[in-house]
């Protein structure tokens, strides 16, 4: 109560907000451990629909989580940024600028991770062999 005054100086009643959330049982983690980062890095969790679920910008060889996912398939984008603008560009047929480079990660020869509730799935990063083929 009298956390909210008018102009005429009359205070607000008591007020009652509930709400309730997930537990955090029913969410997983992504944790990436990245590793010869030469380049900045954007790293995309995506949906199935290649919706972009979360996003992390990676300056540095680090160990980058994504907690509090919803258990379902995802797909892992890594975007090489090179002009650090934090978004993929196309390049430039006219100036001769590539495309900046990108690549989804596979796991035994599917694009698609599997997150179930609870858990935390480590993938191994090494960009100089993801990049090895562009």
């Amino acid at each position: 109560s009298n956390a909210v005054e008018d102009i005429l100086r009359q205070v607000n009643d008591s007020t009652l907000f509930s709400f309730n959330t997930s537990s955090p049982s029913k969410f997983g983690m992504f944790i990436f451990d990245v590793k010869n980062v030469k380049e900045n890095l954007i790293i995309q969790v995506l949906d199935k629909k290649n919706k972009v679920v979360r996003q992390k910008t990676v300056t540095k060889s680090d160990v980058i989580r994504f907690p509090y996912i919803k258990a379902d398939s995802y797909l892992i984008r890594i975007i090489e940024d090179s002009n650090k603008n934090g978004l993929w560009d196309t390049g430039n047929y006219l100036n001769q600028l590539s495309p900046e480079r990108v690549c989804y990660l596979q796991k035994e020869k599917e694009k698609i991770f599997t997150l179930r509730s609870g858990w935390e799935n480590e993938i191994s990063v090494d960009v100089n062999e993801i990049f090895s083929n562009y």
